[in-house]
């Protein structure tokens, strides 16, 4: 009876973290993560952000007082906790630094640097007379400090070198990858690679049209100081969708030098996303074929 009780409790306990750990992995997989930003200009461009998750239990902000964005989970900044620690640890290294200093003999340290100092001078001073002159020195022969001399190379030998080290830049030249770069132009050009760039191009704009915030609103006025470019400038905008957005407004200034915007971002995304994505290109084999021809070209 009391066996099948343990095991009862073990199998509660056992669900309950199967279960935490299958809630934790829909809330990564399912649960957006939202930004927003709020962005203004004075003297300077100021922007305030913020990426949350999990109804802001997770958040990773910047204040537009503050220079520096902060991590907060549970509404905890995390920064704040890591500097209490670094203080907690670091007063314990002082202690230990000054235990270790009463503890030591001041006196036998001065007298080992100064014999450290003493033998220094003695090696400096040092130097060694002979009653002949070596007709292998010169006064163009570098001293070495260990072996007291060094030979003069031969002049032979430096070109040798050099031819040597000409030769071998030369078949660096040679073995540069011009194979690996026809390789890599007849796989641009073949049909099937041109397929899959397709899809690497589609698959890469829906990416980027998923992370585009879904609400814009501002206003923004334009001017450099030429009619002829902020004609241009606000031509190229025009192009773009943004620009039709609700609460968007765009002034052209064509006399000054001018930039002005305040307004506010909002966007959304989910982890799901990416990995259907992800899933999606490794299972096809188009795709994993071309990656495979690359990375052994590569």
């Amino acid at each position: 009876m009391v066996i099948l009780t343990i095991l009862k409790v073990i199998g509660i306990v056992l669900l309950i973290i199967l279960g935490i750990v299958l809630l934790a992995l829909l809330a990564v997989l399912f649960v957006p993560v939202r930004y927003a930003a709020i962005f203004e200009t004075e003297d300077k461009v100021r922007v305030n952000y913020r990426v949350s998750w999990f109804l802001r239990a997770v958040q990773y902000k910047k204040g537009i007082s503050s220079s520096k964005p902060k991590l907060y989970v549970f509404g905890i900044d995390v920064a704040a906790v890591k500097s209490w620690f670094r203080r907690k640890m670091g007063r314990e290294d002082e202690v230990y630094e000054d235990i270790h200093v009463e503890n030591s003999d001041v006196g036998l340290v001065d007298d080992y640097h100064e014999e450290a100092e003493n033998h220094e001078e003695k090696v400096s001073n040092f130097s060694v007379e002979s009653d002949y002159d070596d007709e292998r020195l010169s006064d163009d022969d570098e001293i070495d400090p260990e072996l007291g001399y060094e030979e003069k190379i031969p002049k032979e030998g430096l070109l040798k070198k050099a031819k040597r080290a000409g030769k071998n830049a030369k078949k660096a030249k040679k073995n540069f990858s011009f194979d690996k770069i026809s390789s890599i132009i007849k796989m641009l050009k073949d049909s099937g690679n041109q397929r899959v760039f397709d899809k690497v191009k589609k698959e890469f704009i829906g990416i980027v049209k998923y992370i585009l915030p879904y609400k814009i609103s501002g206003r923004f006025n334009v001017g450099t100081g030429d009619p002829c470019t902020t004609g241009w400038i606000i031509g190229a905008v025009g192009l773009t969708p943004i620009a039709y957005m609700d609460g968007v407004k765009i002034e052209p200034d064509f006399e000054e030098k001018v930039f002005t915007a305040d307004g506010f971002v909002k966007g959304r995304m989910r982890v799901i996303f990416f990995l259907r994505v992800i899933i999606r290109c490794y299972r096809d084999e188009e795709m994993m074929r071309t990656y495979r021809e690359f990375r052994n070209v590569l």
